[in-house]
């Protein structure tokens, strides 16, 4: 039988690799699942836009324009980026809790303010 998809496969061809791979990266969550559901990590994935948009702002700076990649560039060595990195993921994520807040706060005030 001449099957091309059967072929395909023989012939070591790099879709069906990547298909294997992402079969072994479902598994493995899969059977890590119970371990992964702490209450810190559920936090942190509903929060994955704000973390994106709050990353990408401090970054590369998308309202004013200065960002960490214009004042530090590329001059970090690799224990600075590894810790600086932890850093700034934990700085993130603080700013993604509760930021909320601080909007709350700020929408009160300017109610308050705007009813006068």
């Amino acid at each position: 039988m001449n099957i091309q998809l059967f072929l395909d496969a023989a012939n070591y061809n790099y879709l069906f690799t990547r298909l294997g791979n992402v079969f072994l990266y479902f598994s493995f969550f899969y059977a890590f699942e119970n371990y992964l559901k702490f209450p810190l990590i559920l936090k942190i994935g509903q929060k994955t836009l704000s973390i994106y948009v709050i990353h990408f702002t401090i970054i590369y700076g998308s309202f004013v324009g200065i960002g960490l990649n214009r004042i530090i560039g590329k001059t970090l060595t690799p224990w600075q980026a590894i810790f600086g990195a932890l850093f700034f993921i934990t700085i993130v994520c603080f700013i993604s809790f509760h930021y909320v807040k601080t909007n709350a706060f700020l929408y009160k005030h300017l109610r308050s303010i705007f009813k006068k």
